[in-house]
């Protein structure tokens, strides 16, 4: 358990801040998604069929955006877990949605079985001691007819942007660490085992989809960077809000500039995608997106 502690520290230390102009753009969903991953994240989203009051659980919740997002574009009510108390503290400083928040880990999920409608588990698995552990969990917990929706990161990432980085630069970049040194590639998830443990779970996959493998993630890591530079130029963000408003000074209105950086992303994404085939097709990718249910 030394590894769960080892990550319960990072991220006590290393919160997920929320500003108003992020519960501003959470209102609207993904409307305004600066990031391929978001626009890919809203289209498997929207194969799930999520209906008004679906009880939704996201282990590994951090600052809560994705059950805000659910719950403007679905109305779920959402449930979320972490392993930051601290993070769950901030959280529920701001908290339009009247989210549930608690502590936890996706090993012991501290639920009765058959609690929840639909699961969710982003970028997750790759930081846990036991990924067979948690799909009981998941499958255990979900009631007849629920389904699961996960997205972690691939042990099959041959090829990819990130390989390339580290090839072109002899290793001092494209190295998978992630955001604090959090990541360890010992424990990236091959999605084929991931199926595997999802159906030993009982569950049934309905979608496994590699995402991220060269010209979207080369997109999705350099874009942001061309927006900080711009940012850097107006010398404030686009928002244009100071820092730790109160809930009720949240913006009615997103900035017009940041409106323009959404309109990228929806232009390239279909480009980048077809030219990501050729990985896509034989499962590789930096990450992969899967869908599973549980038989009514």
């Amino acid at each position: 358990m030394k590894v769960l502690q080892k990550q319960k520290e990072i991220y006590e230390e290393h919160l997920q801040p929320v500003e108003p102009i992020h519960l501003a753009l959470d209102q609207k969903g993904f409307r305004y998604a600066t990031r391929l991953g978001e626009l890919k994240l809203k289209q498997m989203v929207s194969s799930l069929g999520l209906a008004k009051g679906v009880s939704a659980l996201d282990v590994g919740c951090r600052s809560g955006r994705f059950l805000n997002k659910l719950s403007a574009l679905y109305g779920v009510r959402g449930v979320g877990v972490d392993i930051s108390e601290t993070q769950l503290f901030e959280n529920k400083k701001q908290n339009p949605f009247a989210h549930f928040f608690l502590v936890g880990d996706a090993h012991f999920l501290p639920f009765r079985d058959s609690s929840f409608k639909f699961v969710t588990c982003m970028d997750v698995l790759e930081h846990l001691v036991s990924v067979e552990k948690a799909f009981h969990e998941f499958g255990r917990i979900l009631s007849p007819g629920g389904s699961l929706f996960i997205y972690a990161v691939s042990r099959r990432n041959h090829y990819t942007w990130h390989r390339f980085l580290q090839r072109v630069s002899h290793g001092r970049l494209g190295i998978d660490r992630g955001h604090y040194g959090d990541h360890d590639p010992e424990r990236f998830v091959d999605p084929r085992e991931a199926v595997r443990w999802v159906e030993e779970a009982g569950l049934k996959v309905y979608q496994l989809q590699p995402f991220h493998a060269f010209f979207t993630l080369a997109f999705d890591e350099s874009y942001p960077q061309i927006l900080q530079i711009l940012y850097g130029l107006f010398r404030r963000p686009f928002s244009q809000e100071p820092k730790n408003e109160a809930l009720s000074q949240i913006p009615r209105h997103i900035p017009f500039p940041l409106k323009c950086a959404s309109l990228p992303p929806r232009f390239f994404f279909p480009v980048l995608k077809f030219l990501d085939i050729p990985w896509t097709h034989w499962g590789l990718g930096n990450g992969f997106y899967l869908i599973a249910k549980k038989p009514a």
